[in-house]
């Protein structure tokens, strides 16, 4: 797996053989919690319930944060319903006027 810069996470780990086991692992892991938002998201347009909750917002954030690399974007990309996600709450009027998600992935 080819990537234009190494994952936030495992950036100090020389080239090599453990590297390319560690980003596998780190890519799997969040494809995993990706599969397990969206399907979360299946039932409800938020996490917890119908309702936006104190979870929608951190999981929110790392969402957003995670958007930043490309490398994790192009795996974000891949869920419809979590993209959805993410618009609804980056569209939310307290979002906006917090300026949060104010950044373009």
């Amino acid at each position: 797996m080819t990537h234009l810069t190494p994952l936030p996470v495992i950036e100090d780990i020389p080239p090599g053989n453990i590297f390319s086991q560690k980003e596998s692992a780190l890519i799997s892991d969040f494809q995993d919690a990706l599969e397990a938002i969206d399907q979360t998201l299946t039932c409800s347009p938020y996490l917890v319930s119908s309702q936006f909750s104190a979870a929608d917002i951190c999981v929110g954030d790392h969402l957003y944060g995670c958007a930043l690399w490309p490398e994790l974007d192009a795996i974000i990309q891949t869920f419809p319903r979590i993209i959805s996600y993410m618009k609804r709450l980056k569209e939310m009027p307290s979002a906006i006027q917090a300026n949060v998600f104010s950044y373009e992935t």
